[in-house]
């Protein structure tokens, strides 16, 4: 059974692996070792990102973009791009594709922009900021889920925003 009820090009699942793994460039079809593959690639972005190219900045959208993009862009031919399909879990819908843009120029207008870059915060601004941005790329205090990707790639793609904060 599928972690996510997805319709459209982008929620094909990659023959063979029984709707568990998303259709992708390497043919992979069993989960754990998509898991370790997507791990393995977080952590280059996470290198790359937080300590070669590292310098204190505001971040956009489009950076997070970019940072999904090379993440997972070896990976699936969606990369880096904004979800375009409706997505949801249980009972419970993420926001609907068409409403992503308007929904990521609101985050990047009242969070990135107000938490973005850091420099000069003090410890209690500092802790707000992280929480802020972590939580509210993923699921946003107005209680709808922006979810930007596909694939449960949110999360990670979050913590690589706090992280550069």
């Amino acid at each position: 059974m599928p972690k996510y009820q997805v319709s459209g090009s982008q929620g094909l699942y990659q023959p063979g692996s029984n709707n568990l793994v998303l259709a992708n460039k390497l043919g992979l079809v069993d989960l754990e070792e998509m898991n370790e593959a997507e791990l393995f690639l977080l952590e280059k972005l996470y290198e790359e990102v937080l300590l070669k190219n590292f310098s204190p900045k505001l971040i956009q959208v489009a950076d997070i973009k970019t940072w999904h993009r090379k993440w997972l862009g070896n990976i699936y031919d969606w990369a880096g791009e904004e979800r375009s399909v409706n997505m949801s879990k249980g009972d419970f819908h993420f926001s609907v594709a068409a409403q992503i843009p308007r929904l990521l120029e609101e985050f990047e207008l009242e969070y990135l922009n107000k938490f973005t870059p850091c420099t000069g915060f003090n410890e209690a601004q500092l802790i707000e900021a992280i929480a802020v941005i972590h939580i509210d790329s993923s699921i946003s205090r107005r209680k709808w889920a922006i979810v930007t990707f596909i694939g449960g790639c949110n999360g990670s793609a979050s913590r690589v925003s706090a992280f550069r904060l």
